[in-house]
């Protein structure tokens, strides 16, 4: 009776716990689990970081057209010939005149113009990619942020240049299409943004 007493205690002692091979199974499951587990929360936060920067992006590009629109809607003539000057060539009576010819697309990276409030201001793109603005041919200033790269700037005028031939002859008046396509350069597949407009004097 005695020892069928302690062979029944040994057996229930043996039974409790896990094997190594157990732990080694269930070990094995709980890091495959949480493997899944952080990748697809790393995934999720570096597809917010994108969707985040996207935005940001349009919205810069959103700030940097309207401001280019009402500063060059707001163009004044240059009657004296002083801003609009090119080459040694004075452009005497022109509202805009195009900057920074670029071969390779055949298209201006440039503008310049005299604002409403008479500051000689040119908008371009600068050879290292980031789009400036200067004053009075002050330092260059960027519009958009450094982690934003333009692929491309381009500047058309439409209509007749001189608006005092516009004055005389009835012509056109002159009308400023942009084009600016933006790139977000801290993710490799960044969708490339482009915007148009097409701005006439008041």
């Amino acid at each position: 009776m005695i020892s069928n007493f302690k062979f029944q205690i040994s057996n229930y002692n043996s039974s409790k716990g896990f094997t190594l091979l157990e732990l080694v199974v269930v070990l094995g499951l709980f890091m495959l689990i949480m493997g899944v587990t952080v990748s697809m929360f790393i995934s999720i936060i570096q597809h917010q970081k994108r969707i985040l920067s996207q935005q940001e992006m349009l919205n810069q590009a959103s700030y940097v057209q309207e401001y280019i629109a009402r500063s060059l809607r707001t163009a004044a003539v240059d009657t004296a010939g002083t801003c609009l000057v090119q080459d040694a060539v004075a452009y005497k009576g022109y509202t805009y005149l195009l900057t920074r010819f670029d071969a390779p697309t055949g298209f201006f990276q440039g503008i310049q113009f005299i604002s409403g409030e008479g500051v000689c201001q040119e908008f371009f793109l600068d050879s290292d990619g980031t789009f400036k603005e200067t004053k009075n041919g002050g330092a260059p200033q960027n519009l958009i942020s450094g982690k934003f790269k333009l692929q491309h700037a381009r500047f058309v005028i439409n209509g007749n240049k001189n608006t005092w031939a516009t004055l005389v002859g009835g012509a056109v008046w002159p009308r400023v299409t942009l084009s600016l396509a933006i790139k977000d350069s801290s993710y490799e597949k960044s969708r490339e943004i482009v915007i148009q407009t097409t701005i006439s004097k008041r």
